[in-house]
């Protein structure tokens, strides 16, 4: 009698096998796409192009200025994916605010 472990592994070998043997057949040379990958991160919750610690505009980050950015990069190539390299949320006096605020539901979780 067949376990379920080894059924497992019989049946994902011979999905693989069976798909793996499709694949020359299913891929053609001009089916080639390009793909732009859009990275960002440190965007620290700059909401604007405006310096919260220094209390004045700059034209080094902000949301709106991403945003502008990723807009131009995407009119340039057809296929594009956006994706976020982390420190989004945390790292100025706005976010570390809202961050220390809390929900209330996670405070009545024991």
């Amino acid at each position: 009698m067949m376990n379920r472990r080894r059924f497992i592994q019989i049946g994902a070998t011979t999905i693989l096998a069976l798909g793996a043997s499709r694949l020359g057949f299913a891929m053609k040379a001009e089916n080639k796409v390009a793909l732009r990958v859009i990275g960002t991160t440190d965007i620290h919750s700059f909401l604007t192009d405006f310096d919260y610690y220094k209390d004045a505009p700059t034209p080094k980050f902000g949301f709106t200025r991403t945003a502008t950015l990723i807009e131009q990069a995407r009119k340039e190539a057809k296929n594009s994916v956006l994706v976020d390299n982390g420190d989004l949320i945390q790292g100025n006096p706005i976010a570390d605010y809202q961050a220390a605020k809390g929900y209330k539901i996670l405070r009545l979780m024991p």
